[in-house]
């Protein structure tokens, strides 16, 4: 990403400076190559103006992409204290999003449950819901059929 830092450039630079750098970003992130490409054309033709085309797909990137190896160990931490033994069922998804909402969301005095509590109200069935599936009697094990192998033992 230092290709993108106007302070890094030389002084004297070609139009094609810095395409294989966008290039490889671009298919690493699965951005846009050519609209990465022209853009970065632009902003070394004018860098007082930061091209349309380039800057919200490396704008996202930059904004997502960890700054320091403490981020990503915070990252972990979090995710080692969501995943435990006791929940180790957990999805990646639904891990990415716990953690996303961990880091993200708002704090716990300003966040209002009733919405989400009605709608798990709504579409939720439980033990006591006359609309749950009933359950099928034990199947009781013959005795007879298994004395044969009672003998064997």
């Amino acid at each position: 990403m230092q290709i993108m830092d106007l302070t890094n450039w030389p002084e004297n630079i070609d139009i094609r400076f810095g395409e294989t750098e966008v290039k490889r970003l671009c298919k690493r992130f699965m951005l846009n190559q050519e609209n990465a490409i022209n853009g970065m054309r632009q902003l070394i033709h004018d860098p007082t103006v930061l091209p349309k085309e380039i800057m919200p797909e490396f704008d996202n990137f930059y904004k997502t992409f960890p700054v320091s190896t403490a981020e990503c160990e915070r990252g972990f931490s979090l995710m080692n204290n969501i995943c435990t033994k006791l929940r180790a069922r957990l999805t990646m998804k639904n891990i990415s999003n716990l953690m996303f909402i961990n880091i993200n969301g708002p704090p716990l005095e300003k966040w209002d449950p009733k919405d989400y509590v009605k709608s798990w109200m709504v579409s939720h069935r439980s033990a006591e819901d006359t609309r749950t599936k009933l359950c099928r009697p034990a199947i009781v094990a013959n005795s007879e059929n298994k004395s044969n192998l009672w003998k064997i033992l």
